[in-house]
Parts: structure tokens; C-alpha cells; sequence
């Protein structure tokens, strides 16, 4: 079992560090692409200027990508036990206290990972239910989410229904999570990697007690940086 969960885990971080990768790629793609049509429009090239207009989204990725980054690296530091921590105590006491120090924080890190977890989502939720201007269809009966608008409202409104977009809203609405623009979904990657760390935090302390209680007392001080420890 504990193998098991290893290899989940393990697979689990190959797969944050590939989307971190994916994420840091596709910025910096956006960003070039965007600074080199900036440079051509200076220079007076006609279809740079079409170009920069379509890349009007630009912006949002690199602000949303750096809080995908952001949290995808949280959660790969905890993983690796790289995350910041005090060790001023650890560097004085025996190593089954340090191991049993370690664990208590780490429990106590995960039920503080979980709060802020459910904090996060709430703000999701508030923030992802209003209806801006961008995704409003003005109707008799007041906005309608663009989404949710007919053919002929769309089409007298001069509005496009994104599909891709529409059907991740519908999913989010069928599972008890409306989120009404793009920016909302893309939040959620703050509650989603703070639930990993929570998990991760809670497993590692309880690992900790475990060998612990068994007597395996071979705490490695170099691999938390506390290289002075006893």
C-alpha cells in the first residue's frame, strides 16, 4: 500500500511538473510573440497590428499563468520537503525529537492547507458568479450569460458564443460550481493545489509518527538543510 501511494504521489508530481513546464512554455511563447508584433507595429508592418488585436488575450495568460506557477510549485516543494520552514529548534534537539517536531508540523501544515483551501474555493465561487459586461447579453428581462443566450439574441447582439468555454461553464454548473468567465476557472487551480498540499502535508506527518513508533530513527539532517543538527 504505502508503494502504492508512492508511485501515485511520484506520478502525481510528474504531472504538476509537466503542466508548470506546459504553462512556462506557452508564456513565454505569448509573451515574445506579443513584444515581436509591438516592435513590427512600430515599424509601420500592416498585419502586425491585426496580429496584436488578435493576441488580445495575451495578458490574461501571463497573469493567470503566474498563478498556475505559483501554486504548482507550492505543491512541488512540499513534495520534496523544500518548502520554507523554521529550523532553529531542529538544529538543537535529538533526532527522534526533530523526526516527531517534523511530524507535528507537517499535520498541523495540512489541517492549515485545508482551511485555506475551502477559504480560496469560496472566493472562487463569489468572485466566478458575477456576470461581467464582456459575457452579458442584454435582454428584456435584463443580462443573460452569453453562454445561455439563443441564436437569434446572439446574433442581434453582435455576440459569439465561445464553445469551448461554454461547455467547461455547463460542467462547472452541473457539479455545484458556477463560474461565469474563463479567469474564475483558471482561480481554481488555488483550492485545487492547496487540497495536494494539505494531502501531502497530513502523509508526511503521519509517516513521520509511523517510523516513529517502529523505531526507525534515521532522520538525515542534510536533507532538510538543518546540516548542524545533533
Amino acid at each position: 500500500g504505502r508503494h502504492r501511494l508512492k508511485r501515485f504521489n511520484d506520478g502525481l508530481a510528474r504531472g504538476e511538473a509537466a503542466l508548470a513546464m506546459g504553462m512556462l512554455l506557452l508564456m513565454l511563447v505569448v509573451a515574445f510573440a506579443q513584444a515581436l508584433l509591438r516592435n513590427l507595429t512600430n515599424l509601420g508592418v500592416g498585419w502586425a497590428n491585426a496580429g496584436l488585436s488578435w493576441l488580445d488575450w495575451a495578458d490574461f495568460i501571463i497573469s493567470k499563468g503566474t498563478l498556475w506557477l505559483a501554486f504548482l510549485g507550492a505543491s512541488l516543494a512540499v513534495r520534496g520537503d523544500k518548502h520554507i520552514s523554521i529550523d532553529i529548534l531542529p538544529r538543537l534537539v535529538s533526532p527522534r525529537a526533530r523526526m516527531s517536531m517534523r511530524g507535528t508540523s507537517s499535520v498541523i501544515g495540512g489541517i492549515i492547507c485545508f482551511f485555506l483551501a475551502r477559504a480560496f474555493y469560496s472566493a472562487v465561487l463569489i468572485n466566478g458568479a458575477e456576470l461581467p459586461a464582456d459575457f452579458a447579453v442584454l435582454t428584456p428581462d435584463g443580462n443573460l450569460h452569453v453562454c445561455a443566450a439563443s441564436a437569434a439574441l446572439l446574433a442581434d447582439s453582435g455576440m459569439d458564443a465561445p464553445g469551448l468555454f461554454c461547455g467547461l461553464r455547463s460542467v462547472f454548473h452541473a457539479i455545484g460550481a458556477p463560474l461565469e468567465t474563463p479567469g474564475a476557472m483558471f482561480q481554481l487551480i488555488a483550492p485545487i493545489m492547496f487540497v495536494f498540499m494539505s494531502v501531502r502535508f497530513v502523509g508526511q506527518g503521519i509517516e513521520l509518527f509511523l517510523r516513529v513508533s517502529r523505531g526507525e530513527i534515521d532522520d538525515d539532517p542534510s536533507a532538510h538543510g538543518v546540516t548542524g543538527a545533533a
